[in-house]
């Protein structure tokens, strides 16, 4: 994985656990508005944990030059848009295109493990739910409440499918997940 992207991820992800503590904290005070703030940053801080991550596998497989990608398959992996250049070849352009999470994961999994990814697994359908939450949240049309107990499933559910992503593609395991939601930061 490439380290500095990957010493994102893992100090988002401690974060994320860190705002959860919080959030768990204040619930437990009742203190339902900053246990929600609380919650909200655990959630969007878990997210881009796993969107950095995600990147950090992608830039192994751009920065290696791979032989076998395809310039669809570099054009995915860098969120640019496929043209065709003068030459009537295919090329990757400037322009950018983001593919929905989920796209990003299958792929990654399927291009570099050769396997499909396993989508009757618990957290799968955990993670679904937690990308409705996060959208929800970033893209309101209600306030959406969330709870510690919500959040903390949804980051389980994030970190089991880095975990299954990492043996899937790297063949070994993914060293934060031993930790499980047990937050090594204090803010």
């Amino acid at each position: 994985m490439n380290k500095s992207v990957d010493e994102a991820f893992v100090a988002y992800f401690e974060d994320a656990k860190a705002f959860l503590d919080l959030a768990e904290s204040r619930h437990k005070e009742g203190n339902t508005r900053g246990a929600e703030a609380f919650c909200r940053a655990s959630l969007l801080v878990g997210f881009a944990s796993f969107e950095a991550f995600l990147h950090s596998v992608s830039l192994d497989f751009i920065d290696s030059d791979h032989p076998s990608l395809s310039v669809q398959d570099k054009a995915f992996l860098c969120e640019k848009e496929v043209v065709l250049d003068s030459d009537g070849g295919f090329a990757i352009s400037e322009r950018n295109k983001f593919a929905r999470l989920e796209e990003r994961i299958l792929f990654l999994y399927r291009r570099f493990s050769g396997k499909k990814f396993d989508r009757t697994t618990a957290f799968w359908s955990v993670l679904q739910s937690g990308i409705k939450l996060r959208n929800d949240v970033v893209h309101p049309k209600v306030c959406q409440p969330l709870t510690p107990k919500t959040v903390a499933q949804t980051l389980t559910a994030l970190l089991d499918t880095m975990h299954y992503v990492s043996l899937g593609i790297y063949k070994r395991k993914l060293p934060i997940a031993s930790r499980g939601l047990s937050s090594q930061v204090e803010l």
